[in-house]
């Protein structure tokens, strides 16, 4: 009888935590909530319970949860001035990749539209070479521009293009 008490007691107590919220100073995982509600609660455990001694693979689907702009371009660069634009409008971070075969400036500006002028943000040169540059940036008008120039009155490149924005 005294087991049956004791039991009784734990088992109470264990029911009343289990439906009442307990204020914790551990902070919420996502990964533990396992069926996504925002909290986690008797539900997760009990559905923890019920896969217990099941075996799989243990590969997780994660959901993105900001949006991304990515695109890649090869370019012949022979113009006295060429440029290419992307639409950054909502994204708050921008990484550009160039290669640069040959000969030519870059130039990578924002730009707000008429009638502000382009803001120079980063340039680089390659002299009949090839090179790559990396530039990041926070995003900081809705258009980014590159443009590609002359160097000492020559502008023949071979270009490769990527740009990568997040939200």
């Amino acid at each position: 009888m005294a087991v049956f008490c004791c039991v009784a007691v734990v088992l109470g107590a264990l029911g009343f935590a289990w439906t009442h919220a307990v204020q914790s100073t551990v902070q919420y995982d996502p990964w533990l909530d396992v069926d996504d509600d925002g909290r986690i609660s008797g539900m997760d455990i009990t559905l923890v319970c019920r896969a217990f001694g099941t075996a799989g693979d243990p590969t997780k689907t994660v959901r993105v949860v900001h949006s991304t702009y990515n695109t890649v371009f090869n370019a012949t660069v022979s113009e006295n001035v060429t440029s290419y634009w992307f639409n950054l409008t909502g994204y708050a971070r921008v990484t550009v990749a160039i290669m640069i075969n040959g000969t030519a400036t870059a130039y990578i500006c924002w730009y707000w539209g008429e009638p502000m002028p382009p803001l120079i943000d980063g340039n680089f040169t390659t002299i009949n070479g090839q090179d790559y540059y990396i530039w990041s940036s926070d995003v900081r008008a809705p258009l980014l521009a590159i443009y590609y120039y002359p160097v000492n009155d020559t502008l023949n490149c071979e270009t490769i293009v990527a740009v990568y924005a997040t939200t």
